[in-house]
């Protein structure tokens, strides 16, 4: 069946989560927190060298899962609207949305930490030029250094993702085909010419092999999409072997050995949530699941905000404190305080901000008031007859509670 005419007959269905692909995330940015504490212990304590305390390089593939889940989610959501400019426009118009406020917030609150707190921070030369880069989005060289990072340094991730979705938006101006074919050429192309030819930094940035994670993403969203699916000891292998595979290779370094050292196992984890067969889910999830999946859904946020915790502790903690001894207490009690400053982010500041501009985007076009469709990433459609010819459903579902 054309996954184009499943989607147009589903506009009117219950979305329901992709409940796995959440919780990877989740996991994901968990992953990354733990690594910037031990970066942060490593500046501060001599005793425990860096190859120990990042000796799984997790978080630097935490961020591959997450540029690979971008890929898979921006078919998800929208590789049935390609050929439409007014669809086009929606899309771009969401994903700012989606990303943007949340995104300045934080900028604005590193801004106001540059001017009067600069003793918690490691640099504190700004520029005007490079002030307004980092807020749109534009790689720019940090002042006084070699680093082509934002205000909030964190946001180099950022800088990619708008990057990925403005070529999307204009993908989706072309038929789905030629539009999917696109990305994947200008992927590539990008990648290979920033192998041979000098550059400024800008399209050096953008032509760094870390892009190819969203067409890896794209792949398997298409195969997502086309009913592919993969049995549960298998997706178990597949998964098995990302971890080895990323616990093998962690000690090769730099941008140039990123394919080999997580590019590679991130889609792979991204295979073993996405294409395992559904199954039964349990009536009542497990706590630690449903922990898991409100991590994902607050990812966002612990991301943009996890540094500024982590900083505030390395500065109020005494250096004795970083000794080994006490480093399992002290990764705990750091983790557990940017989680709930995450989770007051999300419902404070993050969701009503979504809430507001959503409901302004839908007001302004009219002919979409009343429909659902599945513009969160992870959500699919309930009751929906699947390319495998398999219906999603509270008891046959396609991503369960406990599809992990």
């Amino acid at each position: 069946m054309d996954i184009v005419s499943v989607d147009a007959q589903c506009e009117g269905a219950t979305p329901r989560r992709l409940e796995s692909i959440q919780a990877l995330r989740g996991l994901a940015t968990i992953a990354v927190l733990a690594d910037h504490i031990a970066l942060e212990i490593h500046r501060h304590s001599a005793e425990l060298p860096d190859s120990r305390i990042t000796a799984l390089g997790a978080g630097r593939a935490g961020v591959d899962v997450f540029f690979v889940i971008s890929g898979f989610a921006m078919v998800y959501i929208a590789a049935a609207h390609f050929g439409s400019p007014t669809e086009s426009r929606r899309f771009i118009l969401k994903r700012l949305a989606r990303v943007v406020p949340v995104y300045w917030f934080y900028t604005t609150l590193m801004l106001a930490a540059v001017l009067f707190l600069p003793s918690l921070l490691r640099h504190t030369r700004i520029t005007l030029p490079y002030t307004l880069a980092s807020y749109l989005f534009f790689p720019f060289p940090q002042p006084g250094t070699a680093q082509t990072s934002p205000l909030l340094e964190l946001g180099w991730t950022l800088n990619y993702e708008v990057y990925f979705y403005l070529l999307f938006a204009l993908a989706m101006l072309l038929p789905r085909r030629a539009g999917f074919s696109l990305l994947a050429a200008w992927f590539v192309a990008a990648v290979v010419a920033g192998c041979f030819i000098d550059r400024p930094p800008a399209v050096e940035y953008w032509t760094r092999p870390i892009i190819l994670d969203f067409l890896a993403g794209i792949g398997i969203g298409l195969a997502f999409r086309k009913g592919m699916r993969i049995s549960r000891v298998a997706a178990l292998t597949v998964a098995a072997a990302g971890v080895i595979w990323l616990v093998g290779v962690t000690h090769l370094g730099g941008d140039k050995s990123r394919i080999p050292a997580s590019g590679i196992p991130a889609p792979l984890f991204v295979i073993a949530a996405t294409l395992k067969r559904g199954e039964r889910r349990r009536t009542v999830p497990g706590l630690p699941w449903r922990f898991l999946l409100l991590l994902g859904d607050a990812s966002y946020s612990l991301y943009l905000s996890h540094m500024f915790v982590v900083r505030a502790a390395t500065a109020a903690t005494p250096a004795r404190a970083f000794a080994l001894p006490y480093l399992p207490f002290y990764y705990l009690v750091v983790i557990a305080a940017a989680v709930a400053v995450a989770l007051l982010s999300y419902r404070v500041i993050e969701l009503p901000i979504k809430a507001k501009l959503e409901r302004r985007l839908v007001s302004r076009n009219p002919a979409r008031r009343g429909i659902r469709r599945p513009d969160h990433p992870l959500q699919e459609h309930q009751d929906i007859p699947c390319a495998s010819n398999h219906v999603a459903s509270p008891h046959n579902p396609i991503f369960g509670e406990n599809s992990s």
